[in-house]
């Protein structure tokens, strides 16, 4: 694991960095970012399942109160498929976990706001609980808004 200083966090540790994507502890903040990245090669679905599992376990084990998740960077459409996966594989456990907020980064990227809101929308008509969610264009503001009791 890194530690590094930036941007005026205390410390933020990298937990995971694969090609697809990054995972970081802003620990004094209680607060997960996950960034799905742009890698030469397009994301597969067994790419998007890698990434959302070890989210999930991640939100499990260092128990965040905020999570940011970038989806600018990615160049994958989450497909009905995958979207279902998602809600009976994932969804259950951040619904349980001590998550009070997630902001969400879209930059007008309709089609992942489209597919996010589905998810969203099918895990709390499942599992009749929701996590306050809200999208942004940046960063700067999700994170102003997560820390926003």
């Amino acid at each position: 694991m890194n530690i590094f200083a930036a941007n005026n966090f205390e410390h933020v540790i990298i937990l995971a960095e694969k090609p697809k994507y990054r995972i970081i502890n802003d620990t004094p903040n209680r607060l997960l970012e996950f960034y799905w990245l742009n890698h030469e090669q397009p994301m597969t679905c067994e790419d998007f399942k890698e990434g959302s599992q070890t989210l999930t376990r991640f939100i499990l084990k260092e128990r965040p109160n905020g999570l940011i998740i970038s989806y600018i960077d990615m160049n994958y459409v989450i497909s009905y498929e995958m979207q279902q996966w998602f809600v009976k594989e994932e969804a259950a456990s951040w619904l349980n976990s001590s998550l009070k907020k997630v902001a969400l980064i879209v930059n007008h990227n309709l089609l992942i706001q489209h597919s996010l809101d589905a998810i969203m929308d099918e895990s709390m008509e499942t599992y009749k609980t929701f996590i306050t969610n809200r999208y942004f264009n940046s960063f700067e503001d999700a994170k102003k808004w997560i820390l926003n009791a």
